[in-house]
This record gives C-alpha cells, structure tokens and sequence, in this order.
C-alpha cells in the first residue's frame, strides 16, 4: 500500500496525465516529475519507486510515461463516447422524416392536446376572487 505522500503525488499526476497528449502520459523526464507531482525533491527521492512503478515507458513515444490503467479508461470512455454518438445520429434520423420537417414525436404531441383542450381558469368567479 502507499504512502500518503506517494497517494498524493501518484494522484498529481495522473491527473496531468489526463490532461496530456498523448492521453494518460506524462513526460519521462526524471527532473521534472517532482515538480509535476508537486512533491519537494528529498521527499520524491523517497516516493519516486513507489509511485513511477505505476507507470512504464510508452509504446509509440519513449519520451512518456503512461499509465496502462488510465489509458484503457480512456480508451473505453472513447468508444462509449462514439457508441452513443453513433445512437444519437440514429435516433435523429428515425425522429425526423425529412430535411425541414418537425419531428414526428412533436406532431403528435400536438395533435393530443387539441384533442383535450383545457380551459383553466373557466370556473372562476370574479365574487370568489
């Protein structure tokens, strides 16, 4: 288990390796790590192992560090993000017949509430206000 301090800058930097690009890497660059988890240098001297052992060199780019975990979340948010923008587009096309129209959901909506239209208010005396 880590050390509170290591918990801290094993944190740090994921979350800089989220905003990275490439995604859920970091620089793999041993003078600036401390920095970037915001650790002073003698207690990164004494983290460092515990925390870069969550990483390991990046295939496509060996000036990174990824982390495999982060990458694969991303990797899944990714093709989610797609799947469900694939369904949005799917769905948009079923809704509406053509170009221009309105949907056909709208229409209906429409056509039941002239169907029962309600008068509000009708029963409302002026001597009961």
């Amino acid at each position: 288990m880590m050390s509170l301090a290591a918990q801290g800058a094993y944190i740090n930097l994921l979350a800089i390796a989220w905003d990275s690009d490439p995604i859920a890497t970091i620089p793999n660059q041993p003078d600036k790590l401390w920095k970037l988890a915001t650790a002073m240098p003698e207690e990164w001297k004494v983290i460092r192992d515990e925390v870069l052992e969550n990483f390991e060199p990046f295939d496509e780019d060996q000036t990174r560090l990824v982390n495999k975990r982060l990458r694969r979340q991303w990797l899944e948010l990714q093709e989610f993000t797609e799947m469900a923008t694939e369904r949005g587009r799917k769905g948009a096309e079923a809704r509406w017949d053509t170009a221009g129209q309105e949907p056909r959901q709208a229409e209906e909506e429409d056509q039941t509430q002239e169907e029962n239209p309600t008068d509000e208010g009708a029963d409302i005396n002026e001597d009961d206000v």
